[in-house]
């Protein structure tokens, strides 16, 4: 990958899909068999002009998504996860301009859609992930992905950090997700319809409440970065899944109106 404002490549080779034998690149045919099911019968060249069309209508939408993707990679790679997590926040914040329009390709019940629509002029001040929130849901229930577990584990690092984080984790969560930590294991397990709300809480308790007492206390941690790195490699992960559905949805009407 090339970073234009560092003017070097930067190689990346991490699999956020966890679908690619580590061993075999991922070659851009692999697309293809990642996003869709065999029976479809979508071939790279079908996928191909659907991004060439999408990109001319949407340029700056998904200009702006890469740009901040290339960054959110480029700090996981340097491992500055707090960095990461902070890029993947804006583009989940940016995404949502596109979750209206791919509502009503899920939602056939009219007056859903229309309580939908009337929900993100409320003026609520995560009005733009509320709209995160209600799309996943759907996202979920049509790709049978509501239950998919993603773990958050803090097991991977030396005991003395794994047990501050996952004592801040559990002092300083909501009791929804305090239930789903297991403190033997060192380990936040969540649900794929549950993630946005986990996302939105950590942001909210470590850029927003640094006055309240039920913000993050990082610096007890040992630091940012034992706290964030298993967040943003398995909110990536997540966000793999959101992304990959997004684009099956708005590239299947136009392969198939193509054809």
């Amino acid at each position: 990958m090339h970073d234009k404002f560092l003017g070097k490549d930067i190689v990346l080779n991490a699999d956020y899909s966890r679908k690619i034998s580590p061993k075999r690149s991922a070659k851009p045919e692999k697309i293809v068999e990642l996003l869709y099911q065999p029976d479809e019968q979508i071939t790279l060249e079908d996928y191909t002009k659907f991004l060439t069309k999408t990109a001319g209508s949407n340029k700056e939408f998904f200009g702006r998504i890469r740009q901040e993707l290339v960054h959110l990679l480029v700090c996981c790679k340097s491992d500055s996860h707090a960095e990461a997590f902070l890029h993947l926040y804006r583009i989940l914040e940016h995404m949502s301009l596109a979750f209206p329009v791919l509502y009503s390709k899920y939602q056939s019940d009219f007056k859903a859609s229309h309580a939908f629509h009337k929900s993100l002029f409320k003026g609520e001040r995560d009005s733009d992930f509320v709209a995160l929130k209600v799309f996943t849901s759907v996202l979920a229930n049509s790709a049978n992905l509501s239950d998919m577990p993603f773990c958050f584990d803090y097991s991977i690092f030396e005991k003395k950090y794994a047990d501050a984080c996952i004592k801040e984790l559990k002092s300083r969560l909501s009791p929804e997700f305090q239930a789903l930590i297991d403190d033997t294991t060192y380990q936040l397990t969540v649900p794929f319809i549950l993630v946005p709300g986990l996302i939105i809480e950590v942001r909210n308790k470590t850029f927003h409440f640094m006055n309240e007492d039920n913000n993050f206390h990082i610096c007890e941690t040992g630091g940012a970065h034992f706290l964030f790195s298993p967040i943003t490699n398995e909110a990536l992960h997540w966000f793999f899944h959101m992304f990959a559905e997004m684009i099956r949805a708005l590239s299947r009407d136009h392969i198939q109106y193509a054809r």
